[in-house]
């Protein structure tokens, strides 16, 4: 490496790693601390190429940084902070460890300037969030786990392919534009596994099953989207639906959909009751 460049993925993996060692009187504090130093890392970056390292005969790029990467790298890092105090509940370390480590292989994809650093942080998103399934404990829980693995591992090697084949008709592993209006079979590959990863329609279906068995973490509703405190007491006036209510997970628009509308009809007649 020519110069250290902090990524911001380094500071939640070393964050993760550190997290059991943390007395349990400062862990909400520290819990709170490591997003938010993310955060201040990402709207600190300065646009340019960063974190240059030689592996064998390979020059990997961990950070370009520029306006796009940016702004995807703002929220990724404040999706972060938001999950995480949606989950300061949570008791269980590992269960902390895997989101960050999630979000850390997030962050590092959105940096990456060749393939291989891309397709490293791609596994690393794949193989740490599969826990946060598996943490549910339920019966359901591994079966799930392991079809959500199925379907990263199937993005993985689509991607996987696309990139040797890029590789071998390019001769270069950077990450560049791809030149979508001439296609090549490297680029349907990559695009496949980009698509498949996103859970872009038809291959949304694959991801039909084991989200919703995954460790939720977010606001608390009843059956009628109101938002109930730890008592299980509901908050006046306040209802919720969607993202806000899974923290983590992947709700899908279908259940956005319903528990949107869910939320507004009892939003909207709930000032007729009092």
């Amino acid at each position: 490496m020519n110069s250290f460049w902090l990524h911001p993925a380094l500071i939640l993996i070393l964050g993760a790693l550190l997290l059991p060692l943390v007395p349990a009187r400062i862990k909400k504090a520290y819990l709170v601390l490591i997003p938010a130093l993310v955060f201040v890392r990402t709207l600190n970056l300065s646009l340019g190429v960063f974190g240059h390292v030689q592996f064998l005969d390979w020059g990997l790029v961990f950070g370009r940084v520029d306006k796009l990467s940016l702004v995807f790298g703002y929220i990724m890092s404040l999706m972060c902070i938001l999950g995480t105090l949606y989950g300061l509940h949570v008791k269980e370390n590992a269960q902390h460890m895997a989101a960050w480590i999630y979000v850390a292989g997030s962050i590092g994809a959105i940096y990456a300037g060749d393939f291989i650093t891309l397709f490293l942080f791609w596994e690393v998103m794949a193989f740490s969030s599969v826990f946060l399934i598996w943490f549910r404990r339920r019966p359901e829980s591994l079966g799930a786990g392991l079809r959500y693995l199925l379907v990263h591992v199937a993005g993985g090697l689509a991607l996987l392919g696309g990139m040797v084949l890029h590789c071998r008709t390019t001769g270069s592993w950077s990450f560049d534009a791809l030149d979508v209006h001439h296609p090549t079979a490297a680029i349907y590959l990559i695009l496949i596994g980009f698509i498949l990863n996103a859970a872009v329609p038809p291959f949304h279906a694959a991801w039909a099953t084991p989200v919703i068995h995954d460790t939720r973490s977010g606001l608390r509703i009843n059956a009628n989207c109101q938002v109930v405190d730890i008592n299980g007491e509901v908050a006046p006036g306040l209802c919720c639906g969607g993202e806000s209510v899974v923290g983590f997970s992947q709700p899908g628009l279908a259940r956005a959909a319903c528990q949107g509308y869910i939320a507004g009809r009892n939003a909207a007649v709930e000032p007729a009751k009092r």
